[in-house]
C-alpha cells in the first residue's frame, strides 16, 4: 500500500495532527474530533503539496526521534505551521511551500501580519515572538 500524505493524520504525544489536510487549499473552519480528518473540499487538491507535505511529516517525525525535543515542543510546532498554512490558504498564498518565492512572498506578508496584529494588541509580545521563532 503506498503512502498517500493528503490522508496522513500524524500523532505527536496524545495530540493527534492531521496534516492531510494541508494539502487541500480549502480546509472545514469546524473543528474536528480527535483522529477525525479535517473537512476539505476535494477539487481543492493541490498536487505539488503532496510531497511537500510529505516532507514535513518526515521532519516533524525526525524532530521526534533525532533530536531531543519533547513531543510538547513539536507539537507547538505543528500548531504554529497550521496557523501559518490557514492563514496562506485563506490570503491566496496556495505556493507557500514551494520553496522559491512563494515561499518568501507569503512569510513577508504573514510577518507583516503578525506584527499587525501585535501593533493592534490583538497577541502580545511573548506570542508574536513565538510566531516569528518557530518559523525562522
Amino acid at each position: 500500500m503506498a503512502f498517500r500524505p493528503e490522508q496522513a493524520i500524524i500523532q505527536i504525544g496524545s495530540t493527534f495532527v492531521d496534516l492531510g489536510a494541508f494539502c487541500y487549499a480549502a480546509r472545514s473552519a469546524i473543528p474536528r474530533k480527535p483522529r477525525r480528518p479535517q473537512g476539505v473540499i476535494l477539487s481543492s487538491l493541490r498536487l505539488q503539496r503532496l510531497s511537500q507535505v510529505a516532507d514535513v511529516i518526515k521532519l516533524l517525525s525526525a524532530m521526534l526521534n533525532d533530536s531531543s525535543l519533547r513531543p510538547s515542543s513539536v507539537n507547538s510546532v505543528a500548531r504554529t505551521f497550521k496557523r501559518f498554512i490557514d492563514w496562506a490558504d485563506n490570503n491566496g498564498h496556495y505556493d507557500c511551500l514551494d520553496g522559491n518565492e512563494g515561499t518568501v512572498a507569503a512569510f513577508k506578508s504573514w510577518a507583516a501580519h503578525v506584527e499587525e496584529r501585535y501593533r493592534r494588541h490583538e497577541i502580545g509580545s511573548n506570542s508574536a515572538a513565538f510566531t516569528a521563532k518557530n518559523y525562522i
